[in-house]
């Protein structure tokens, strides 16, 4: 199982966005959104560089593809999908974008979750609730995986709406998967607009030698 605060690095400042906007297609031209053919729909040729980090997870191959990676790229995208797709035990993580997303600000960590002891009963009991297992109807159904997305800091509509589309995209290559996003707030224009505001006013406020 991996995860990511997205990585360059601990002593990382900033995201190097030149950079990634060449190696995830980060602006994508050609964009039809009566008929969206990848996530830069959501904001009109833009791609949320979170919703690339998880799609260089769950559609290595699309993404090789989309950004022009190389055919040693494209093979290893290949390889990487299949290899967890079946299950073989290949720990694929980020794998072939761990470059690339070094490239972002923060540490990207990859954890393996094992089963052992208290931890690993309660691991699996959260698994198969998740799954729908632990219901007398999830019983008779197939498992249906799921993907948690965590936003820390908050997220706004667009990029939820990004993230059902790559759910819709993993459905149509017959790899069905429920993905749930976790996040700490939901954010709006006029939530920014508003707190932007309100810093305003306070620094104002101190300016003036108000409490």
């Amino acid at each position: 199982m991996g995860g990511s605060a997205e990585g360059k690095g601990a002593g990382a400042k900033a995201s190097d966005y030149s950079v990634l906007r060449k190696v995830l297609r980060l602006i994508v031209d050609d964009i039809d959104e009566h008929s969206p053919q990848d996530v830069a729909y959501a904001y009109s040729g833009y791609a949320p560089l979170s919703i690339r980090v998880v799609q260089s997870v769950l559609l290595k191959r699309y993404l090789a593809t989309l950004t022009r990676a190389s055919a040693g790229v494209v093979q290893q995208a290949k390889v990487a999908e299949e290899g967890v797709g079946a299950s073989l035990g290949v720990k694929a993580g980020f794998k072939p974008f761990e470059d690339a997303l070094r490239n972002v600000k923060g540490p990207s960590v990859e954890i393996e979750q094992g089963n052992e002891g208290k931890e690993g009963k309660d691991r699996e009991r959260a698994k198969a609730i998740l799954k729908g297992s632990g219901t007398s109807a999830g019983k008779h159904k197939e498992k249906e995986k799921v993907t948690l997305v965590v936003f820390v800091g908050g997220v706004c509509h667009a990029e939820v709406a990004a993230c059902r589309f790559v759910a819709g995209q993993l459905e149509k290559e017959g790899r069905a998967r429920r993905i749930v996003v976790l996040t700490t707030s939901m954010i709006s224009g006029d939530r920014m607009v508003g707190a932007a505001v309100q810093r305003q006013d306070s620094g104002n406020d101190n300016t003036n030698g108000k409490p």
